[in-house]
């Protein structure tokens, strides 16, 4: 029936709606979701780069700050002092008295023994001042040691000054030594001192006397433990996150979470991730999805890159943690727009049926109309209104009654013209027995006027003979 596919197209149609409106507003979730993840995966690199950033410029403030002291005269004139000593000797001659000293630095430091010389030069003045200013009064003041070491060479690479028992004498051969030597200063790698049994950064630079003559390098072994005090104040901040920070190599430096040393995560997919560029990305752990931000040491100023890549991870919980409040806002616009969508669809189908049962009692008062004839009116309830069904109720009794109009006119008409037809033939008819009647009445001459002519003739006839007969007798 009619009905049934209006009803049909309508719920069907409703269903369409109902299915696109449910894809779009997932679509549009996962959208906003992703939206929200690239967001904070975006801040998480930044708070990366920031922590780097911090711990470059702490070095190069460190180092600046030690390097103006270096080059105080009280501290310089030991190192200018040693310098005017070995220039007194050929190059041969200091070359040799190098080796020697180097050759039994390291003998001692495997014997486990400290000789008089080694004693000499760690209880030196500079020395003394050196570990008072700035390994005993920084870790004073910030209840760690900021320095783990520091060394002060002359310009030929011997050790001049140290705060702890080096690991050798001779420094000119160490590539530290060189490229201070070369460059002004140095960063190195994170490394494991034996000297000093800990974690650091070595950074090395250059100083020079009055005269801008290169007098020789300084060497500091930037704590491990600065570097940590700096994370670990970040973190304070953002107790949800957990930052890990590893070298080039992928060894584990320090994290947030329990952890050993040193130990290699070149292997984990977030270091294989960082390696070939990504600045942040979602991975699964255990069936949980976390959020990486990379972050990655640029070098502060004239001062050389650290290699060290900094991670900081969130758990992307969508219930609690960092994400909550972004997901639960994202989920209400979820369910608000579907209960909507659903809700307005509802309305739609309650008012598409009310329709549809008004449509059928429409269509069997057509339906009676084709059965009992146009005297049956349209139910006068299904005019009343100004909406598109009670219109067309009354357009349909506009058309009864029009036709009722129509086809009563048009049965006037065809009487007439059946009267007319009647009156015409009944003349016709006339007409007709007046032309028999005057066919006849001609025939009936005619007959009479031959029988005349025959008549005549044989009058003719008679007479003719009737003279021959009178001229034979005259």
């Amino acid at each position: 029936m009619v009905i049934s596919s209006i009803r049909f197209k309508i719920v069907g149609s409703l269903a369409i709606l109902v299915v696109i409106g449910i894809v779009s507003i997932v679509a549009v979730y996962f959208q906003s979701r992703n939206a929200i993840i690239n967001s904070i995966g975006a801040s998480r690199v930044e708070l990366a780069q920031e922590i780097l950033n911090r711990i470059e410029l702490d070095i190069y403030t460190r180092m600046s700050d030690l390097r103006a002291s270096a080059e105080l005269p009280s501290l310089l004139a030991p190192i200018i002092e040693k310098n005017s000593e070995l220039d007194q000797y050929s190059a041969v001659e200091r070359d040799a008295l190098i080796s020697e000293k180097d050759f039994e630095w390291v003998r001692a430091v495997e014997d486990r023994v400290t000789t008089e010389f080694m004693k000499g030069i760690v209880n030196s003045e500079l020395s003394r001042d050196l570990k008072q200013q700035f390994v005993v009064s920084l870790q004073d003041e910030y209840g760690y040691r900021v320095f783990e070491e520091v060394i002060a060479t002359d310009k030929y690479g011997g050790t001049v000054a140290a705060t702890n028992i080096t690991s050798d004498y001779y420094q000119a051969d160490e590539e530290w030594w060189q490229h201070a030597a070369e460059d002004g200063n140095h960063v190195g790698q994170v490394e494991y001192d034996e000297s000093t049994g800990v974690l650091v950064v070595p950074v090395s630079f250059a100083i020079y006397d009055e005269d801008g003559d290169f007098a020789g390098v300084y060497k500091i072994g930037f704590s491990n433990q600065e570097i940590v005090q700096e994370i670990t104040y970040i973190s304070s901040q953002f107790p949800e996150q957990n930052i890990s920070l590893v070298n080039d190599s992928g060894e584990l430096i320090y994290s947030t979470t329990a952890y050993n040393i040193l130990t290699s995560v070149a292997d984990k997919e977030y270091f294989k991730r960082a390696q070939v560029g990504e600045e942040y990305f979602v991975l699964d752990n255990d069936g949980q999805e976390r959020l990486y931000g990379v972050g990655r040491a640029q070098g502060y100023r004239n001062l050389d890159r650290t290699n060290l890549i900094l991670f900081v991870e969130s758990a992307i919980i969508e219930e609690s943690g960092l994400f909550a409040g972004s997901f639960k806002i994202g989920t209400f616009v979820l369910l608000s727009a579907m209960f909507i969508l659903l809700f307005a669809n509802l309305v739609v189908y309650l008012l598409s049926k009310l329709v549809i049962q008004r449509l059928q009692v429409l269509q069997r008062e057509a339906e009676d109309i084709s059965i009992k004839g146009l005297d049956r009116k349209i139910d006068e309830r299904l005019q009343k209104g100004n909406d598109e069904v009670s219109s067309l109720a009354q357009t349909l009794e506009a058309m009864r009654v029009s036709l009722k109009d129509l086809y009563a006119n048009l049965e006037l008409k065809v009487q007439e013209r059946t009267e007319e037809l009647e009156e015409s033939k009944a003349k016709a008819e006339k007409q007709a027995e007046e032309l028999q009647r005057f066919n006849n009445l001609a025939i009936d001459r005619e007959q009479k006027m031959i029988e005349l002519k025959k008549e005549l003739e044989a009058f003719k006839g008679k007479n003719v003979s009737v003279e021959n007969d009178n001229e034979e007798k005259s």
